[in-house]
């Protein structure tokens, strides 16, 4: 069950895109991200960057400098980890 402020992320919300395979042909498991308005509302949940990243059609560290707080939104939606 993933939460978010205390309440539970409804199904249709779930994570997508967390098994990827790699350079070397292993799959991994990437670290689940959320993308919210700039009111805070759940848009999307993605399993990685690199998933969030092909979906929003954009480079992985415009998403990952907001992760780490260089920026404050990417593509007009803030994003966060899980």
């Amino acid at each position: 069950m993933i939460l978010y402020n205390n309440r539970v992320i409804p199904e249709w919300l779930r994570i997508t895109g967390t098994i990827s395979d790699n350079k070397r042909g292993v799959t991994t498991l990437g670290k689940p991200i959320m993308q919210l308005t700039l009111d805070g509302d759940i848009v999307r949940v993605y399993g990685s960057i690199t998933a969030a990243r092909r979906a929003m059609n954009c480079s992985h560290s415009l998403i990952s400098n907001v992760l780490t707080g260089k920026l404050k939104t990417a593509k007009g939606y803030k994003w966060q980890k899980i």
